[in-house]
């Protein structure tokens, strides 16, 4: 192997039918780069893809096999255009704490999310401008559970944008606020919201099929429990 390895450059591994790569020993490779992976069959998830991972460039795994619960390596900071586009085998997304940006379409066409889950701050999720969302024709998304980790790991920041929800996030209506989520938002049923201290105005407006919102705190020991419950 080659540890040294830290960039994967556009088209490198484009259309590889048969490929699927063993990364996980290169422990340095932080970059995989425009369309890297485009049309790799073989490649079902990334568990042969190490932790380091900071940048997915636009349409890396598309036409890839990538499916089921789909969970972003633990220091990913950036998701360009189009990254996973169309993956229809694709159940759930759990985008992880260190993620600052999600540029418009990653997910476009993921018809088979039903749940997402958001562990990194809310407001950095998605470009402004142009329809700027993520996750067009995902039309089973009805579950959301927001979570705030600073809260959950004790480490409370001064103005920290990973406890609140920002104005018009889920809305529908763009005629003030551009919204992070204007598609989904009119799609969810469901809402689990961890340690979130501000919900902004309008997060939900227009929701139209929404019907539970439930806010879940953290105990003393850092778990989550049912009993530490509120629903509206």
């Amino acid at each position: 192997s080659n540890p040294r390895l830290e960039t994967i450059s556009d088209y490198c591994f484009y259309n590889c039918l048969n490929l699927n790569p063993i990364f996980t020993n290169f422990i340095n490779l932080y970059l995989l780069g425009d369309f890297a992976f485009y049309g790799c069959k073989n490649i079902q998830n990334l568990n042969n893809f190490p932790s380091s991972i900071r940048e997915i460039g636009k349409g890396c795994f598309m036409e890839t096999d990538i499916s089921g619960d789909f969970v972003t390596p633990s220091n990913l900071e950036i998701i360009r255009e189009s990254a996973f586009e169309n993956l229809q085998g694709i159940s759930s997304v759990t985008l992880s704490e260190k993620i600052a940006l999600v540029e418009k379409n990653a997910f476009y066409g993921c018809i088979g999310i039903e749940t997402l889950t958001i562990k990194c701050p809310l407001n950095k999720l998605a470009e402004t401008g142009g329809d700027g969302s993520i996750f067009v024709g995902c039309d089973k998304l009805k579950t959301v559970n927001i979570y705030n980790e600073d809260i959950k790991n004790q480490n409370i920041i001064v103005n920290n944008t990973n406890n609140h929800i920002p104005a018009s996030c889920f809305s529908s209506d763009r005629s003030t606020t551009e919204p992070l989520f204007p598609i989904i938002g009119q799609y969810i049923e469901n809402i689990n919201i961890y340690g979130v201290k501000i919900i902004g105005k309008r997060a939900f407006y227009d929701c139209i099929n929404l019907k539970n919102v439930i806010f879940n705190t953290y105990p003393s020991n850092n778990t989550y429990r049912s009993n530490y419950t509120q629903t509206i």
